[in-house]
């Protein structure tokens, strides 16, 4: 069970999201959001168990896309 856990980051799980999306989305809108995680989601908890997430960790996230103009990205 243990072993199961540690494969469930955020990053992980994210990824086969996007899998997911792929077949609905188009290109561009894919591009688009596999930008948006690898440059902002990825980096403060990729590699973090999806149950050690706190909504604390996602609003310091969105507060700094939201301090820096990136409005449009913290909302999606």
């Amino acid at each position: 069970m243990k072993a199961v856990e540690a494969e469930n980051t955020f990053k992980t799980i994210a990824e086969e999201w996007l899998k997911q999306k792929s077949r609905k989305n188009a290109e561009k809108t894919m591009k688009n959001k596999e930008g948006i995680l690898r440059y902002h989601a990825y980096p403060a908890f990729g590699s973090k168990p999806v149950k050690d997430i706190k909504p604390i960790d996602v609003l310091r996230v969105m507060q700094k896309l939201e301090n820096a103009g990136n409005l449009f990205t913290a909302i999606r």
